[in-house]
């Protein structure tokens, strides 16, 4: 983009005569006040930059061209409308937009919202306390987001609708109400380093055929403050509500996670419903209230070279007809390391209930310790017990597990 740098002049004639000779924009004053945001995009070529001077801006602002606005010193957005983001990006395809080093909050809206066909470059940004969320992307947008924090929004830090396609590096998505990150859509997902804390309902929050890969993402202290998910102990009592989890998949949403942590959720660590799947690659999975991880739904998941520990139910649970890949994982201080939703586990009622497993378990070099044993799980390593020794064999064959 070509760069032209907008200064702030405060003599009639010399705004002329820069107007005259020079293709610039002006940050400037007109009878003594400031030109708003909107204004100067208004005014700005295609391709423009526009350096933004320190200060609040209480307005809402509308771009629909390739842009970019770079803050010089401290800026804040303020939107001021009902249900209209205090920054909102649109257009087709070909339209970018970059904003850099500003503020954003609404009282009344989302802080940033981008749909259509635009693409929004953000970085070395804050939003936050924006009533409909942090940042909300919809349609085909596309969004970069580096270094930026999405923190005490009363809804989602961010939200991804339609086929809204996203990669974040080194962001906080933290103190929002609902969930850090909530996901419906089609497009692909990826979010490397920073963490997801201390939201108040999820941590993420996945849906639709979303596509989510995290890498070097920490995820802790979400659902604090709601009751502790109901943990299934006899058949009568299935899963109750995900609210406090790290991580809920539902619908056909694909999660990949690689070096993460998922830990001290109130609930769940990560909870996997409906058609979905679930990668999990050395990462840890910590000292969450309920389970650490539930494996409820059709598809083929796998648990590799992770750790699952100190939750305060099982470690892993696996149910209904998705198979599991279980290799090189510590299962340790759990109530029960591995439970397996089955007749031998749950009784006859199980037969024909609709999360009884039918899946296929296999894995090798496994460590899934009895309470007798040192680290051992409290109340069993694996139920059934006869999974333990498939598990914990080296380079163990597929087996099928009889339920």
């Amino acid at each position: 983009m070509e760069r032209h740098v907008i200064r702030v002049r405060y003599r009639r004639l010399a705004m002329v005569m820069m107007l005259v000779l020079l293709p610039l924009l002006l940050v400037a004053c007109s009878g003594g006040s400031r030109l708003s945001l909107q204004e100067l995009v208004d005014a700005a070529e295609p391709g423009e930059t526009i350096v933004v001077p320190s200060g609040t801006y209480k307005e809402n602002l509308s771009i629909d061209k390739s842009l970019i606005l770079e803050a010089d010193g401290e800026v804040k957005v303020i939107g001021v409308t009902k249900a209209v983001p205090a920054i909102a990006v649109s257009g087709d395809a070909g339209i970018e937009v970059a904003i850099r080093g500003l503020s954003v909050s609404s009282s009344r809206g989302s802080g940033i919202k981008v749909a259509g066909e635009a693409s929004l470059e953000l970085s070395n940004a804050t939003i936050s306390r924006s009533e409909s969320g942090a940042l909300i992307a919809r349609d085909v947008a596309q969004v970069a987001l580096h270094d930026c924090t999405m923190r005490k929004s009363p809804r989602n830090g961010i939200t991804l609708t339609g086929e809204a396609s996203l990669e974040a590096r080194n962001c906080q998505m933290l103190s929002n109400a609902a969930a850090g990150f909530a996901a419906a859509t089609t497009g692909t997902v990826r979010i490397i380093g920073g963490s997801v804390e201390q939201n108040g309902e999820y941590g993420l929050n996945i849906g639709g055929e979303s596509d989510i890969e995290l890498q070097d993402v920490d995820i802790h202290d979400n659902g604090r403050g709601q009751s502790t998910a109901t943990e299934f102990v006899s058949l009568g009592t299935v899963f109750g509500s995900p609210i406090g989890t790290g991580i809920w998949l539902r619908d056909k949403a694909t999660l990949r996670l690689e070096r993460c942590d998922v830990s001290q959720s109130e609930g769940y660590g990560i909870i996997a419903f409906d058609d979905t799947s679930v990668r999990l690659y050395a990462s840890n999975v910590l000292e969450n209230g309920g389970s650490g991880v539930v494996l409820l739904s059709s598809r083929a998941h796998e648990l590799l070279d992770s750790r699952i520990e100190a939750n305060g139910a099982q470690g892993v649970v696996v149910a209904g007809a998705g198979n599991l890949l279980l290799d090189r994982c510590t299962i340790t201080r759990n109530k029960v390391g591995l439970a397996v939703f089955s007749i031998k586990c749950y009784g006859t009622e199980s037969v024909d209930h609709p999360l009884r497993f039918t899946g296929r378990l296999q894995g090798h070099d496994n460590l899934i310790p009895s309470p007798e044993e040192p680290e051992g799980n409290l109340t069993a390593g694996c139920c059934p017990e006869s999974t333990r020794s498939l598990l914990e064999t080296p380079s163990s064959d597929a087996a099928d597990f009889d339920t």
